[in-house]
């Protein structure tokens, strides 16, 4: 009772719902990504039907099939390339950063430690809800260069050469991302030149057993 007068008042104090909040079975902190986590927040969200969901490449987002976001919506998905996900991804680049720098802020202000985690999370929930919807909008034209035409190497990298990576410089860096969108380019051209291959026909019968049949 009185964890849950406390999970309300943090609730309240954070201008949230308890419908954002989906608590998981077990003890730890923290849970890696999974696609059971992305299929319950896909079932409860209101996402428009026909739009495309973008993603990292994170096991939360593949299986053994392919993408798993077709499978839960009625979605397309596109995957940012892992090179330049961070870059181009309106979430990496800059929404998630802007609502973190306003938690580390306050998480420094309060105090809070290991103990404090209901009130430490859902402050940067609260901060990552009320977002004014013309800077997100901001985040996907700058990111995406959408309505610019046309797209030149210069203003990708404009882009690219502002934003240090970890490990490579920004010059290096825009070089290897060239490199890396020129195979990408080779292999859908060698792709497109293959000729589309003829389906063959099933073997009818039942002498030839499951395997054979396409049951094993």
């Amino acid at each position: 009772m009185e964890a849950h007068q406390h999970l309300t008042r943090c609730l309240g104090e954070n201008g949230l719902h308890e419908k954002q909040i989906d608590v998981l079975e077990g003890s730890k902190h923290y849970v890696p990504e999974s696609a059971a986590i992305l299929h319950r927040f896909l079932s409860i969200s209101q996402i428009p039907l026909g739009c495309v969901i973008f993603s990292d490449k994170g096991n939360a987002f593949r299986d053994h099939n392919g993408p798993v976001i077709p499978q839960y919506h009625d979605a397309r998905t596109f995957t940012y390339p892992p090179l330049i996900h961070h870059i181009i991804s309106p979430n990496d680049n800059h929404f998630h950063g802007a609502a973190k720098a306003k938690w580390r802020a306050m998480y420094a202000k309060m105090g809070w430690g290991s103990g404090d985690a209901v009130e430490s999370d859902l402050c940067l929930l609260g901060y990552l809800t009320p977002t004014d919807p013309r800077a997100i909008q901001g985040y996907f034209e700058r990111n995406l260069f959408l309505g610019q035409e046309p797209l030149t190497a210069k203003r990708c990298r404009t882009l690219f050469e502002h934003i240090p990576t970890r490990k490579t410089p920004p010059k290096l860096f825009f070089e290897e991302c060239t490199i890396a969108h020129r195979e990408a380019e080779r292999a859908a051209a060698w792709k497109e030149s293959m000729p589309t291959p003829e389906s063959a026909p099933e073997i009818l019968g039942g002498l030839d057993g499951v395997y054979w049949a396409g049951e094993g």
